[in-house]
């Protein structure tokens, strides 16, 4: 009816401008901690969400604008399938690189994490690749499906059920590796008395956020069970639920990408296991800083916020962990003090000797 395709309009005019105010908002942010850092398997990352979200949207909007043709219809309904899987996989992506830094290297869970958003890549290329434009109105592009409706629902089943999985390993990962932290300082007589808090440490080590994104997963799930109950018993219109969810997923993973600490896997060179041997190598160029921990301190409207110190360690997790945020008079000292960068670079393998034993490869 003409109320939705009104609705469509206007879900996807309010989804382009989220996203647009997110990266104004972030864009410093953006420079300083994913352009001015090293590039790594984490600026692919933050790549596919920023900007395969945005260009999604904005081909869906393209549909619902007047100026079209049944021809240009076909063309961006065809064109959205590739933006729409760069999205999915960023989606695992992030969750997999979380896990392989956080399982200290370890690729077998974090690729069978990986594996889970396949079927929410498959999803979009059987639906779109069945949907056609007959004619156009003032709303935009009118669009017609001929997908079978069964296996439709098989892949969209399998995507959620792959979603909810994998977020469901990232925290189990999570609380696990933080439980193992507390415990280590609490192990420690000479730490034991600054032993955080578990808020602080949920707070830090990115559960929150992880379950966050579980909650948009499940909201899904239940929008996947009301298709099938009557709208008047529902009582309500809840198909903006998935139209909107990827919107805030990308901006909770983007922020949450911004607020990792510059703390990188440090190389060792087996036999003489030197601070001049720990270098940006093969693990950091994959993970990034994706085993740090957030910076919960981040103003993210602040534009004269100095650019981090980058720090190597055994454990970024730990270490990061460990290393409370600059503030005030400390900030900027990174490029005051250069000649300390080595002596930096140690934390988490001299201050913190326990921090280096955990989730190692």
């Amino acid at each position: 009816s003409q109320v939705y395709e009104f609705a469509f309009v206007c879900c996807s005019i309010a989804s382009v401008a989220l996203l647009v105010w997110d990266h104004i908002v972030c864009f410093g942010a953006e420079v300083r901690r994913i352009w001015s850092r090293k590039f790594s398997g984490a600026t692919i990352l933050y790549s596919l969400l920023r900007y395969g979200t945005l260009l999604e949207k904005i081909t869906i909007m393209v549909l619902a604008s007047w100026d079209m043709t049944p021809h240009r219809c076909n063309v961006a309904v065809r064109f959205q399938i590739f933006p729409y899987i760069l999205r999915t996989i960023g989606f695992g992506l992030f969750s997999s690189l979380r896990v392989y830094a956080l399982m200290g290297s370890d690729w077998r869970l974090a690729s069978f994490v990986f594996l889970l958003c396949l079927p929410s890549a498959i999803n979009p290329s059987y639906t779109y690749a069945h949907q056609w434009s007959p004619g156009v109105d003032r709303y935009g592009c009118q669009l017609s499906y001929n997908a079978s409706q069964e296996v439709h629902e098989r892949l969209r089943v399998s995507g959620i059920v792959g979603d909810i999985l994998s977020e469901s390993i990232v925290i189990c990962v999570t609380v696990l590796k933080t439980f193992s932290l507390r415990k280590s300082i609490a192990d420690d007589g000479q730490n034991a008395k600054n032993r955080p808090g578990l808020a602080g440490l949920f707070l830090r080590d990115g559960t929150i956020y992880f379950i966050v994104l579980l909650v948009f997963s499940l909201a899904d799930m239940l929008v996947l069970v009301f298709d099938h109950i009557p709208q008047s018993v529902i009582g309500y219109d809840y198909w903006v639920v998935p139209y909107f969810t990827p919107v805030f997923r990308t901006i909770i993973i983007c922020r949450f990408m911004l607020m990792l600490k510059a703390v990188y896997f440090a190389q060792e060179d087996e036999e003489h296991k030197t601070l001049e041997s720990m270098r940006y190598g093969t693990r950091s160029r994959v993970a990034g800083s994706m085993g740090a921990t957030l910076d919960t301190t981040m103003n993210f409207d602040d534009d004269a916020e100095e650019e981090d110190e980058i720090v190597y360690a055994r454990d970024p997790f730990a270490a990061s962990m460990t290393v409370a945020s600059g503030s005030g008079s400390e900030k900027g000292k990174g490029k005051e003090k250069e000649k300390d960068r080595e002596s930096t670079s140690s934390v988490g393998l001299e201050e913190f000797p326990w921090a280096t034993g955990i989730g190692q490869a």
